[in-house]
């Protein structure tokens, strides 16, 4: 962790970055406060917060702290904290580097064996808190666990699960050469047998002679009488009766 010591932009408000590096998350009207026991520290500043693949950056225009660097292989105790009263907020602990600006104190003969809360007092940890004022404490959170947990894993020589391997689909025998193909499209029933023009004209003369037919039993049974005789006109003779 180093104070002050951090490369930026001209204007200071944007980081130099290290080789490889990458910027997963920028937060703005970010509030920060470091205290520490040992140092007799206790810094507030508000700015900007950028969380990269390699570490946490903060930048602001306070004079006290216009820069803080931190790798991300340096924290411990990271943890998202929701008071009851007040806003949420995400703590952690860093360990300053040397020549960070923020080393601590040569260990003195009492500190040395004192008890355990001056041990604790005196274990150069400095505690950071930071309030997001647009609301991004959880994803600041998630984001941190998770390059850590990655960094963590890449330096203990631990692989993440590997992609599936593409296998390209088997080659099947090409039969189009051997044999020819069937003829797509929809099947077609062989043609039925079609009449002849002779066939026409005798459906036709036979239809003729019944229609006749139908006629003349039609004249025929309107004249037809109330016995069941054929109904004579007066003054007609019979049918085929020759006088």
């Amino acid at each position: 962790m180093a104070l002050n010591c951090s490369l930026t932009s001209p204007d200071g408000l944007e980081p130099v970055l290290l080789p490889g590096e990458k910027i997963f998350l920028l937060t703005e009207s970010t509030h920060l406060r470091l205290s520490s026991p040992a140092l007799s520290l206790v810094l507030e500043a508000k700015g900007r917060g950028f969380l990269s693949n390699q570490r946490i950056l903060f930048l602001s225009p306070s004079p006290k702290l216009r820069s803080l660097s931190c790798p991300l292989h340096q924290i411990t105790d990271g943890l998202l904290a929701q008071p009851l009263f007040g806003a949420n907020r995400w703590e952690a602990k860093f360990r300053p580097a040397p020549g960070g600006n923020l080393e601590p104190p040569p260990p003195t003969a009492s500190s040395s064996s004192g008890g355990e809360g001056e041990g604790e007092a005196g274990d150069g940890m400095v505690d950071i808190k930071m309030w997001f004022d647009q609301g991004q404490t959880y994803e600041w959170y998630v984001s941190v666990e998770e390059l850590r947990e990655r960094l963590g894993a890449g330096r203990a020589g631990a692989h993440f699960e590997d992609l599936p391997v593409y296998s390209p689909p088997t080659p099947t025998r090409d039969t189009s050469s051997s044999s020819p193909a069937p003829a797509s499209g929809p099947r077609r029933d062989p043609p039925s047998h079609r009449p002849t023009e002779a066939e026409f004209e005798a459906a036709a003369v036979a239809q003729a002679a019944e229609q006749q037919q139908q006629q003349r039993r039609a004249s025929l049974g309107q004249g037809e009488g109330g016995d069941g005789g054929v109904g004579l006109g007066r003054g007609e003779a019979p049918p085929a009766y020759e006088r």
